[in-house]
């Protein structure tokens, strides 16, 4: 397959998780499916040094950690660290070079970050559309371009700052967890690509991805050459803890237990002969096991340390309360005779979150890389700065270079091409000099509001906003927080309920709504303050927000309905009106992305008048999925430029007919032959995996080979052999490169 698919336009990706459960029901599941494994690499012949490591005996380190922590990318982590390879502002995709705001303790939000979402952030190597990836930019808050400084994670900075911090790592994979998981323990993720389905409503604590999920639960596979499938999330793919056994080397999985927030995060659970063998109960124990067997003494050579909850920093979760429980963990082996002097620690965060980052991925194979996220290695042989202090490693690392380095340590083989070729990390550690003191830090007392100010954007004059939460959470573990009054300094910004009454138990957590009606045109400020008896009272928390002139009927974006072929065109309306008394003049209309659009607003709309802004979705590029894209209006308003957020889902293929109704057909007979014709409208050759049809009809015969080429058709032919009187259905199952992969033509025919 053709690596330039990666980051090819953007968004030329997948459908999320929701399209994916729209097809779960039509797929036959197994145990254990088939997946394209990465081939296997060389055996390694010893765990000596290579020649390009430092002097010194890797086998010093007897012990090794491996947190892995959720959703962050460097530059929103460790852009604002000295030294560090990092961004103080970021490019969007008007154009505009924007500061990296201040990132909160506790967000209001998820931001996306599967598959076709890092795609469209990376936009084939400019990394500047990370504001159009969803929940990125809400209100004009840009919250996928914030940054954390010091005050926010003084003791990661410590860490940095006294050990090592690389800032050339990359996720392996250029999406979301599940799959950068995988590669955490077996340095491929099996062509698994984004998250698995999530059925309607399930609790966060609930969602399992692995062999424990529902029946119906299916993930994308992606071959080697392009091919989609969906299968059940359970495989058989070798991983490091499967190696270290053979070489009798101990190692554990801490992570969270079923039932639990943060057990989709236990990845183990998807490798079948690890979760349905003995080895589940061997392997795989409860994270909070890890402080016990660091205290009594038995912890393995090797141990994977995954959270769940808080304790993840998975947003919108506190960074305080991660931090805090990140430091309790290290300082157990900091201060642990048995484990200080012969322990590394890496501690990386999984995927970049949807957060803003601006070196671009290096390419290593249709899957990866991803954009960077933070790597901290503790160790006392951490190899010091050229101060005595800190180390900021440039190597390029990637998931697969912590278990190179496991690897090298216990004499283990590659598990894939990924290991084997990775930079190992051995240039961030000095096994010649004496070990290191330790660093024990204290954990913090973390803030009670999850922000110092919010914004509420643009609004129609006289028209209110969505709602926005401030949280007041309560991390400590004995005292109840008292909470005496909530006020705004500004009557426009309005508290509309609040569910903390007042008081908040430990480790519980409530919120205050807030919304903004703007009375004038141009910007508004208020303070919301909360009294309390928490630490540094009263709370108190900016707040902004403008009044606009203009009115959109699709404030929150335009979405296309359906899928549109690569080609073709599809059309959405936005309503612009005045609700001003003055007119307000427009320089400029124009959209980004694979959208264009005629208007009736230029030059001027008169007050109390409307104008009709038309735009068209033309997806140009061979790939498909999501495409996302912004409509940006310059006029003479205050809140100018505004932005409305464009969506359309894009297809490689279409089917003429995409249904075939077959006239009634005697039971047990077989009736002639209907077709359809597959269309590839892209510019480039589709891969064909496989054509089935299900219930009573076969597809008899096909003209697509394994590939269709651009531009061209292909004839599939099916039958029809009623088992039974009545109304009979069924599908025709292709699958194939487009990203919206199986295609699912209807099947309807009736048996007499």
């Amino acid at each position: 397959m053709n690596c330039s698919k990666l980051y090819s336009w953007i968004s030329r990706a997948s459908a999320s998780a929701t399209v994916w459960l729209t097809l779960a029901s039509f797929l036959q599941l197994s145990v254990a499916p088939a997946f394209a494994a990465d081939p296997p690499a060389p055996a390694a012949g010893n765990n000596s040094l290579t020649a390009g490591n430092p002097a010194g005996n890797i086998n010093l380190i007897q012990h090794v950690v491996f947190i892995v922590k959720e959703n962050r990318s460097f530059d929103n982590m460790f852009g604002a660290f000295p030294g560090a390879n990092g961004a103080s502002s970021a490019t969007i995709s008007t154009g505009a070079v924007i500061p990296m705001g201040a990132h909160p303790d506790v967000m209001n939000r998820d931001v996306d970050h599967l598959w076709s979402s890092a795609l469209t952030g990376v936009n084939g190597g400019k990394m500047d559309r990370f504001d159009l990836i969803p929940e990125a930019n809400q209100y004009g808050d840009y919250l996928g371009e914030t940054q954390m400084t010091q005050s926010v994670i003084p003791n990661y900075f410590s860490y940095a700052g006294y050990y090592v911090l690389a800032d050339n790592m990359f996720s392996s994979l250029a999406g979301p967890s599940f799959p950068n998981h995988l590669y955490t323990i077996a340095a491929q993720s099996g062509g698994v690509y984004n998250l698995p389905t999530r059925a309607p409503g399930t609790a966060n604590w609930q969602v399992t991805w692995g062999c424990d999920s529902p029946s119906t639960e299916t993930v994308p596979v992606m071959d080697n050459r392009g091919v989609v499938t969906q299968q059940y999330p359970c495989f058989d793919m070798t991983t490091l803890g499967d190696e270290l056994t053979s070489a009798g080397v101990s190692w554990l999985y801490y992570a969270p237990v079923y039932n639990t927030l943060g057990y989709s995060f236990n990845t183990y659970d998807a490798i079948n002969h690890i979760r349905n063998t003995s080895a589940w109960t061997k392997y795989d124990v409860p994270t909070s096991q890890f402080l016990t067997d660091v205290s009594n003494g038995t912890l393995p050579a090797v141990s994977w340390l995954v959270s769940g909850g808080v304790e993840s920093e998975h947003p919108p979760n506190s960074m305080c309360g991660g931090e805090n429980w990140t430091v309790q963990q290290v300082n157990a082996i900091l201060q642990s005779p048995t484990y200080k002097n012969n322990t590394a620690i890496f501690i990386t965060w999984d995927d970049f979150g949807g957060f803003y980052d601006h070196v671009v991925p290096p390419t290593k194979d249709e899957y990866g890389l991803g954009p960077r996220v933070p790597l901290l290695i503790i160790s006392p042989y951490a190899k010091k700065g050229p101060t005595g202090s800190g180390y900021i490693s440039h190597t390029q690392y990637e998931f697969s270079s912590v278990l190179k380095f496991i690897e090298e340590d216990f004499g283990v083989p590659p598990l894939t091409t990924r290991d084997a070729n990775a930079n190992d990390t051995t240039d961030s550690f000095d096994f010649t000099q004496s070990p290191r003191a330790p660093i024990i830090l204290n954990p913090r007392t973390c803030p009670l509001a999850s922000t110092t100010a919010t914004t509420f954007g643009g609004e129609p004059l006289g028209s209110t906003t969505p709602t926005q939460a401030i949280y007041l959470s309560n991390q400590g573990t004995t005292t109840t927080i008292k909470i005496t009054s909530k006020t705004s300094s500004n009557p426009d910004f309005i508290i509309n309920s609040s569910n903390c009454g007042g008081s908040i138990p430990p480790g519980l957590k409530c919120q205050v709504n807030l919304s903004f009606k703007p009375s004038i045109i141009g910007e508004e400020t208020a303070t919301l303050t909360v009294s309390d008896n928490y630490p540094g009272s009263p709370q108190l928390i900016a707040l902004n927000g403008m009044g606009s002139a203009l009115s959109f009927s699709a404030p929150a974006g335009l979405t296309f309905v359906g899928n549109t072929a690569v080609g073709k065109t599809s059309t959405a309306k936005l309503t612009v009106k005045n609700v001003s008394t003055s007119s307000v003049s427009f320089s400029n209309i124009v959209t980004i992305g694979d959208y264009s659009q005629t208007n009736t607003c230029m030059p001027s709309l008169a007050p109390g008048a409307s104008c009709i802004v038309t735009v068209n979705f033309k997806p140009f590029s061979a790939q498909s999925g999501f495409e996302y894209g912004n409509l940006v209006l310059t006029d003479s308003d205050p809140t100018s430029p505004q932005t409305i957020w464009l969506k359309g889902t894009a297809t490689q293929v279409t089917m003429s007919p995409n249904a075939l109704s077959f006239p009634a057909q005697a039971v047990g007979t077989t009736s002639a032959p209907l077709k359809t014709q597959l269309i590839n409208n892209s510019t480039a050759a589709l891969a064909i995996g496989t054509i089935t049809a299900n219930g009573d009809f076969a597809v008899t015969s096909n003209t697509c080979g394994t590939s269709v080429v651009a531009g061209a058709k292909c004839i599939i032919n099916v039958t029809f052999t009623p088992t039974a009187i009545g109304t009979r259905t069924g599908n025709i199952t292709i699958t194939d490169s487009d990203n919206l992969s199986p295609q699912l033509p209807k099947l309807t025919g009736t048996g007499n």
